[in-house]
C-alpha cells in the first residue's frame, strides 16, 4: 500500500490486497514453522484462480469493451450490445430509514429517489445509442440457460422505430447455417464446407525433441517422481520434467488428506529431537494439539457431513500417538528430527525428500513414514514384494554415508511395517529384497529408461503394445493400472479406440 503511494492503481491495490490477505492468515495460524504444503494451500485460498483486473473488461479485436451502456460516453462509430435483454438494470433498493433521510436532507444532501434513478437508468440506454455514427448491433440470445428471455427495455422504445423496417434489421443467427454468404453489419460472411480431420490415434512410443532433453540437466529425483517413472515414463516426462499439469483451481482436500496433514503437525509438535516424550501424559498432549490445530489446518473436518470421522479421528490420531511413543521408548530409539529436507546422491542419481520421522538407536538410524490410510494391505505388500521405493529413497539420503532403515506407520491401524530384521520390525514381514536391493534395482531400471530416453523415445506404459517395447533388464515389473490415477490420459488417449 506504501509503495502505491494515493496513486490509486486499481490491479496494485487489488494484488496488495491478496498479499494481506496471505499475511493475516499467516498470522492466525501462530505456527514458528510452516510446512510447505500448508503455504501453498494458504496461497491456493487466496489467490483461488488469480486476481482479477478492476480496471479491465474483456475484449476481442479492435473493440473496447465496457460494463455499463452509461460508460459510453464519447462518440463511437459502431456499438456491438451483447446480451440484449431485459429486465435490464434493476433501481436499487434505499437503504436509508425514513428518519435518516430527514436528516440527510436537512444537512442539504439529497438522495436519488426510484423514479429519478430510473429515468436515469433509461437515459442511460438511449444516450448509447444517440452516440453512435454508423452502426448498432443488439444481439439478443433466444434462451438464458434453460429459460426463455424477456426483451429489454430498450427494445420497447426502439420498437415503433423499427417496426415498418422488418427483415430489414432484424438478423436470425440460423442464417450462418444456412446462406453460403451471408451478409451482417456490412460484411460478408461466408460458410465453406471444411475437412474433417482424424483426432491423434493413441501410441506407445513417443518422440522427444531436443529441447525436451535438455530440461533433464541436474534433475533430482523424489520417492513420489521415480514412483511414476516406474509406473509410466510418459507421465513422468510430462509431470515431472515437463511440469504439465491438469490446471489448478482452488479445492478443498479429500478427508484423508486433512487428516494426514494434521497428524503430521502434532507430531512434529509432540516430538522434538532427542529423547521421547514420557507415554504418561502424551495422549492429553496430542488431544491439546489436536483442537488447537484443527481449525487451523483442518477447518472442513468441523463440517457436519464428517462429524463421524471427526469423532473418530478425535480417538485414534491421540492414541496412535501414544502407541508410537510407546514403540520409541521400548526400542530405545532417539528422535533426530520431523518433517526433514534431505538431499544425497546413490549411484550416480540424484534425490531429495521430505522425512517424516528421523530415529536413531545408538549409531543406526531409522526413518518412520507416517500414512493415514485405511488400507494397510498396500503398504504391507509394497514391503513384502519389495516395492518400498519411498523408504528406499529415504533410508539412502537420511544420514550422509549411512544406510538408514525404514518402517511405514499407519495412524488408524496403529501398526508399525517393517521388512523383517530391521530394528523396526514389529510384524514378521519377509521381503523378497530389502530396501538397500530396491533402491539399487531402481538405480538400474533409471537408467534403463533413461538410455530410452536419450535416444529420443518414451513409452506409454497403459497402451497394449506397450509391452513389445520395454527394455527386457527391467527388475520392476510393468504395473496392473498404470492409468489409474492418471490426470494425463487425454494425451496419451488411452482410453480413445483407434480407428
Amino acid at each position: 500500500m506504501a509503495t502505491d503511494a494515493g496513486r490509486g492503481d486499481a490491479l496494485f491495490l487489488a494484488v496488495g490486497a491478496a498479499a494481506g490477505a496471505f499475511v493475516r492468515a499467516i498470522d492466525a495460524l501462530e505456527l514458528e514453522v510452516l510446512p510447505a504444503l500448508l503455504i501453498e494451500r494458504v496461497l491456493t485460498e487466496v489467490l483461488a484462480e488469480g486476481v482479477a483486473n478492476p480496471g479491465h473488461a474483456a475484449e476481442a479485436g479492435g473493440l473496447r469493451a465496457i460494463y455499463t451502456p452509461s460508460a459510453l460516453w464519447a462518440p463511437a462509430p459502431r456499438l456491438v450490445w451483447w446480451s440484449f435483454v431485459g429486465p435490464g438494470e434493476k433501481v436499487a433498493n434505499t437503504t436509508w430509514s425514513r428518519a435518516e433521510q430527514a436528516v440527510l436532507a436537512a444537512a442539504g444532501v439529497e438522495l436519488e429517489s426510484a423514479p429519478e434513478a430510473a429515468v436515469r437508468i433509461s437515459g442511460g440506454y438511449a444516450d448509447a445509442v444517440l452516440r453512435v455514427g454508423e452502426q448498432a448491433l443488439f444481439v439478443r440470445p433466444a434462451l438464458s440457460g434453460a429459460a426463455e428471455t424477456v426483451a429489454h427495455p430498450l427494445e420497447h422504445q426502439l420498437h415503433l422505430m423499427i417496426e415498418q423496417a422488418g427483415k430489414l434489421v432484424r438478423w436470425r443467427a440460423e442464417r450462418l447455417l444456412a446462406e453460403p454468404a451471408a451478409q451482417l453489419a456490412q460484411r460478408v460472411l461466408p460458410r465453406a464446407a471444411v475437412d474433417i480431420m482424424d483426432a491423434p490415434a493413441p501410441r506407445a512410443r513417443w518422440r522427444v525433441p531436443a529441447a525436451g532433453l535438455a530440461r533433464l540437466a541436474n534433475r533430482r529425483e523424489s520417492a513420489t517422481t521415480l514412483g511414476r517413472l516406474l509406473n509410466c515414463q510418459l507421465s513422468w516426462f510430462a509431470q515431472d520434467v515437463l511440469r504439465l499439469r491438469a490446471g489448478r483451481f482452488a479445492e478443498i482436500p479429500e478427508a484423508n488428506q486433512l487428516f494426514g496433514n494434521l497428524a503430521h503437525e502434532i507430531v512434529n509438535g509432540l516430538l522434538p529431537p532427542g529423547p521421547p516424550p514420557a507415554v504418561a501424559d502424551i495422549r492429553s498432549r496430542a488431544v491439546e494439539l489436536f483442537e488447537k490445530l484443527l481449525p487451523r489446518m483442518a477447518a472442513p473436518l468441523q463440517q457436519p457431513e464428517f462429524a463421524g470421522e471427526l469423532a473418530a479421528a478425535r480417538e485414534r490420531v491421540p492414541a496412535a500417538l501414544e502407541a508410537l511413543v510407546q514403540i520409541l521408548h521400548a526400542r530405545g530409539l532417539e528422535v533426530v528430527g520431523s518433517e526433514l529436507d534431505r538431499e544425497g546422491e546413490v549411484g550416480g542419481l540424484a534425490l531429495q525428500g521430505r522425512l517424516d520421522l528421523l530415529v536413531r538407536q545408538g549409531a543406526m538410524p531409522a526413518v518412520i513414514d507416517l500414512k493415514w490410510t485405511s488400507s494397510a494391505r498396500r503398504y504391507r505388500e509394497e514391503i513384502a514384494e519389495g516395492r518400498a521405493v519411498q523408504l528406499a529413497v529415504y533410508g539412502a539420503i537420511a544420514e550422509p554415508g549411512t544406510a538408514a532403515t525404514g518402517a511405514y506407520y499407519l495412524l488408524r491401524q496403529r501398526r508399525l511395517f517393517a521388512p523383517r530384521g530391521s530394528l523396526l520390525a514389529e510384524e514378521d514381514i519377509e521381503a523378497v529384497r530389502g530396501l538397500d536391493e530396491t533402491l539399487h534395482e531402481v538405480i538400474d531400471d533409471v537408467a534403463l529408461w533413461r538410455s530410452q530416453l536419450d535416444g529420443g523415445n518414451l513409452l506409454a506404459t497403459g497402451m497394449g503394445e506397450a509391452a513389445d517395447h520395454r527394455p527386457s533388464e527391467l527388475m520392476f515389473e510393468a504395473p496392473k493400472e498404470p492409468c489409474r490415477f492418471c490426470d494425463l490420459t487425454g494425451l496419451c488417449r488411452v482410453g480413445v479406440e483407434a480407428l
